[in-house]
């Protein structure tokens, strides 16, 4: 239970961190909302698995985007401040993030 609870507290920490919404050709805030929760879920496969049920709707909000550019073709860079809230605690960041659609035009986290 541990390793579970570690893991996804690392993996909400990471994909907090992944939210990013900018003008232009960058993603929404919502793209980048789908973005996390897709994000969020795959981290969370292993734990789901072994019947664990995780709401994670409420778990991320953005509470800013800015200074968003686009770094190479198609990648978006962007400094975002989101919050995170796990077992009652919130813990809000500002990372820089870069963004780019997958083939099916949605978009994703990259490294």
């Amino acid at each position: 239970m541990e390793v579970i609870r570690n893991s996804f507290q690392a993996g909400l920490i990471t994909v907090a961190a992944l939210l990013a919404g900018c003008g232009g050709g960058a993603p929404s805030v919502e793209d980048a909302q789908a973005a996390l929760m897709a994000d969020i879920n795959d981290s969370m496969a292993a734990a789901k698995s072994m019947g664990l049920k995780i709401n994670l709707t409420d778990m991320i909000k953005v509470k800013d985007v800015k200074n968003c550019e686009e770094s190479r073709d198609d990648v978006f860079q962007c400094s975002v401040e989101a919050t995170a809230k796990m077992f009652g605690v919130e813990k809000t960041s500002v990372s820089t993030i870069s963004f780019t659609k997958n083939s099916e035009g949605e978009w994703r986290a990259v490294q």
